[in-house]
């Protein structure tokens, strides 16, 4: 962790443009919430929206817990292992990718897209989503059957 760049929205749009992610157009950063492990950021330049998520060593829980770092690093790759094997638009796709700094960027859900979490707790229930979101569990679970090659990365339980 020595020499990690601890990315804020203060600095996020100074970074994007050092690594060539966003021009010199004009820009704008959004903490984004709902997490505990990582900071997470919504940037918009032009037309174009992504999200920058880094780990963060300590939780932003009451009591002090402390995690590895390397974790960010299972999502996004999982992220890319899944991107290809699903229909366009279910998973994330992976943009950048900055190890020594625990950062990794990822295309923006699309505009007016709807958190599936909110909408449940908020009693909204859509059967047809969750169809939709069965039959992709129902992908995963087939692609990684069929070709063990594709889990092996994730055999390590650590993080």
């Amino acid at each position: 962790m020595a020499g990690m760049l601890e990315i804020t929205a203060e600095n996020a749009l100074a970074y994007m443009r050092e690594c060539g992610l966003i021009g010199s157009d004009p820009a704008r950063v959004e903490l984004l919430g709902g997490g505990v492990s990582n900071i997470v950021l919504r940037l918009e330049s032009n037309d174009r929206a992504m999200v920058l998520k880094q780990s963060r060593p300590q939780l932003r829980t009451r009591d002090a817990w402390f995690s590895d770092l390397d974790r960010v690093y299972r999502e996004q790759e999982v992220m890319q292992a899944l991107h290809p094997l699903l229909p366009a638009g279910t998973v994330p796709e992976v943009l950048f990718v900055d190890r020594p700094n625990y950062v990794f960027v990822m295309s923006h859900a699309p505009a007016g897209a709807q958190v599936w979490k909110e909408m449940l707790l908020a009693g909204e229930i859509d059967l047809a989503l969750g169809q939709k979101v069965g039959a992709v569990l129902g992908l995963m679970h087939e692609h990684t059957f069929v070709d063990h090659r594709a889990v092996e990365p994730f055999s390590d339980h650590t993080v």
